[in-house]
């Protein structure tokens, strides 16, 4: 990854370990509940919610994140975050504000493990 990159997202196998998938041991209305209130953590204002596609846009002073909650069981749901810096050049930003969100997500939920359904 490079420092002028100005975009980061999680995804299931990347080679970063940190950014992949993470999964949560809860409900898709308990880890909305849960980013919501990362968000207000974080100083994100969420601008939008898409229950039918489970996204969250969440829009910060010189960036935005987009959380796409995924239930893929009953008790365990995913998160995916995308997050895009308004600058000329990121200095990798936007990968540590989605490691930030993800151990804040940590802190709330019960975390189950990354990467787990490739």
């Amino acid at each position: 990854m490079s420092v002028f990159a100005t975009t980061a997202e999680t995804r299931e196998r990347h080679p970063d370990a940190r950014l992949q998938t993470p999964y949560f041991k809860a409900n898709y209305k308990t880890v909305k509940e849960a980013v919501k209130q990362m968000a207000k953590t974080l100083n994100y204002e969420i601008t939008s919610e898409n229950d039918h596609h489970g996204e969250l846009f969440l829009k910060g002073r010189r960036a935005h994140l987009i959380a796409s909650i995924i239930q893929v069981m009953p008790t365990e749901t995913a998160v995916d975050l995308k997050m895009e810096t308004y600058r000329l050049f990121g200095f990798g930003k936007p990968k540590k504000n989605i490691v930030l969100a993800i151990d804040t997500l940590k802190r709330t939920l019960q975390y189950k493990g990354s990467g787990l359904h490739p």
